[in-house]
């Protein structure tokens, strides 16, 4: 069976709203995940990224991240597993995160 994945914030083209197969649907829920924080899903509110709790220590947080990242993401997302992760500080709170997975690379910009 094929994995189909909608984009998450209904992104359209001509075509109508994008959709995702295979590698690239489940690289669409890591971007999802990504974008959406820990207690703001309702009904499920354990799902999403952790990494709010690093907001008011951003200078300290990159290695902090990546091992919250590496606990929390296969709990949520379990098909996705992590071949390699890298947190690098962008800015004074602005992370910029790459993960390698079996799909691809993903890259994100987080805002702490």
């Amino acid at each position: 069976m094929k994995l189909v994945e909608i984009s998450f914030l209904m992104e359209s083209d001509a075509a109508g709203v994008i959709v995702h197969e295979g590698g690239e649907a489940r690289l669409e829920q890591l971007r999802e995940w990504f974008s959406t924080p820990v207690g703001t899903v309702y009904g499920n509110p354990s799902w999403g990224h952790p990494l709010n709790q690093y907001r008011h220590e951003p200078e300290l947080s990159a290695p902090a991240i990546e091992n919250s990242i590496l606990l929390k993401l296969p709990l949520d997302l379990p098909e996705i597993p992590v071949t390699s992760i890298l947190c690098e500080p962008a800015e004074k709170d602005l992370f910029h995160i790459t993960i390698g997975t079996p799909f691809g690379m993903h890259s994100n910009r987080v805002n702490l």
